[in-house]
């Protein structure tokens, strides 16, 4: 299989504006079988899809990552659209804390994915409706340590990523990581 990507950029004052353009030869589009064992193999032709995006530094430690993709034809296995977006706030507070021993990393995160198609042998299952998912991260280092704090699916919405298969609502994640060096 032969595929291709090309991107090119441009500094916006502190963040890069990207676009870009992927293509992918045909290809054999294996189910994922660990869901349903009705799914099927379906031959696909060349595709190709566009993105744009928005990533860095958009003024002192605020940031942001925005991608969004969009294919040109309706694929199964693959939502035609599809979106990530993450503002941030990554800092080492370096004037209050000069040794570099103390940062934070806070982000607000929204994914959406548009219906996607699996094919079984006597049709088409589609996911339920397409997805906005909201989450949310907190990270405070100290020295080596990280305490992280994530929610995800933040409003709690009922989705589907593979149909039939719902995504749990609310989910809390939290703990500390721990660099340990000689």
């Amino acid at each position: 299989m032969i595929s291709a990507r090309v991107e090119g950029g441009i500094r916006l004052f502190g963040p890069w504006v990207i676009a870009g353009f992927l293509t992918r030869d045909t290809a054999l589009l294996v189910p994922p079988r660990a869901f349903d064992t009705a799914y099927v193999a379906r031959p696909a032709g060349r595709r190709s899809g566009a993105y744009v995006g928005l990533r860095g530094t958009i003024y002192g430690a605020l940031g942001a990552d925005i991608v969004a993709t969009q294919w040109a034809a309706a694929d199964e296995y693959r939502p035609s659209f599809q979106s990530r977006s993450e503002i941030n706030l990554i800092t080492n507070w370096v004037s209050r804390f000069p040794s570099g021993n103390f940062g934070i990393h806070a982000a607000m995160v929204h994914e959406y994915r548009g219906q996607v198609r699996f094919p079984v042998a006597d049709g088409v299952r589609v996911t339920a409706a397409s997805s906005n998912v909201f989450a949310g991260l907190l990270e405070i280092r100290i020295m080596r340590a990280v305490i992280t704090y994530q929610i995800r699916n933040l409003a709690g919405e009922l989705h589907q990523i593979v149909p039939d298969f719902y995504m749990p609502r609310v989910i809390n994640l939290y703990g500390v990581r721990w660099e340990f060096v000689n």
